[in-house]
């Protein structure tokens, strides 16, 4: 068995984890981040997302970024954070983090498996 097996994960909010096995390796998720690349021509066409540029795992020749995320929270994370006398604070955690209202966190929901992450950052660039 291998730590990149799927059966080795220890959660990120697990500071005491039971069950694991000696000698067996295991691995737990500290980081996340994920950029997106423009084209090299910088157009915009209707394969290409304008807000995030290429699809996810593609890159030109030049690597020019457009977006970029970090892992905010977890879903574990999130459920015991934010709590009180064992009462959610946040029943439904999109609804907050992700507005972009004035009371809202901005976050970006990627995937089902990073469920916040900060704002992209701005990346310009202008042709010769």
């Amino acid at each position: 068995m291998q730590a990149g097996d799927g059966t080795h994960d220890v959660l990120y909010e697990n500071l005491n984890p039971i069950g694991l096995n000696s000698g067996e390796v295991y691995r737990r998720l500290l980081e996340r981040m994920r950029t997106y690349y423009r084209p090299d021509d910088m157009s915009v066409t209707a394969t290409r997302n304008p807000n995030f540029g290429l699809a996810l795992g593609k890159v030109e020749t030049l690597a020019l970024p457009a977006s970029g995320y970090k892992l905010a929270f977890t879903p574990g994370l999130i459920s015991q954070a934010y709590q009180r006398n064992g009462a959610a604070l946040l029943p439904t955690p999109a609804n907050v983090l992700g507005s972009v209202a004035a009371d809202g966190g901005g976050y970006v929901d990627l995937d089902k498996m990073v469920t916040g992450g900060y704002p992209p950052d701005a990346c310009f660039t202008r042709p010769p």
